[in-house]
């Protein structure tokens, strides 16, 4: 009987570990990464001429193929309590800036979260000194020693100035087309249940 318990025992503590070791993370939809750093933007004699984005690396500010860092990050919902000023990461450059480039990873932060930039969707050029573009991507890594279950993102980035400039950009979950499915289907419930009411309440007066 001892014998048992015990094998009883091992067994539940092997599928505790297992669990622990498969734990994953999912990311709250409206939940946010706002980065920032330094960056050359090259290309043009102002910012919003830019056609390619180098990305910084410090300390020194060096451009050049490596990645550059990422000098700060702050979290908000799920990434709530991350936060890091200094070296904080890496981001990798944007070598053609136009509709439709994608940088995959985008940045990755020292507690793990990565961000990926699928597809830059709109560039505004319209101010002579500052460059803003929006894109969608994808967040992954891990948070707090857990895997991300890979969670869809917007992405915007703004910056301003000459050649050598600072970035902030923030990335933040959006829900998954599924969600948005089911969330559209559930008003049209609503409406239809309301529309439902006003008839029967109508009929009632009549």
């Amino acid at each position: 009987m001892r014998g048992a318990v015990l094998k009883i025992l091992a067994g539940t503590a092997l599928a505790i570990g297992a669990s622990a070791a498969n734990a994953a993370v999912t990311i709250a939809v409206g939940s946010q990464m706002s980065i920032g750093g330094n960056a050359q933007l090259n290309g043009g004699a102002t910012a919003s001429q830019a056609t390619s984005i180098d990305f910084l690396a410090m300390p020194g500010a060096v451009a050049g193929p490596t990645p550059g860092t990422v000098t700060n990050f702050l979290g908000t919902g799920t990434f709530a309590g991350q936060s890091c000023s200094g070296s904080c990461g890496t981001i990798n450059d944007i070598t053609s800036l136009t509709v439709g480039a994608s940088a995959t990873p985008f940045f990755t932060l020292t507690d793990g979260v990565i961000f990926s930039l699928t597809n830059i969707t709109s560039i505004d050029r319209s101010v002579s000194n500052v460059l803003t573009f929006q894109g969608t991507g994808s967040f992954g890594g891990t948070l707090g020693g857990d895997t991300i279950n890979s969670s869809l993102g917007s992405f915007v980035f703004t910056t301003q100035g000459g050649s050598l400039t600072t970035f902030s950009a923030t990335a933040v979950a959006v829900p998954e087309p599924a969600t948005w499915a089911l969330m559209l289907l559930g008003f049209a419930g609503i409406g239809v249940s309301l529309r439902r009411r006003r008839r029967q309440v109508l009929a009632q007066v009549a």
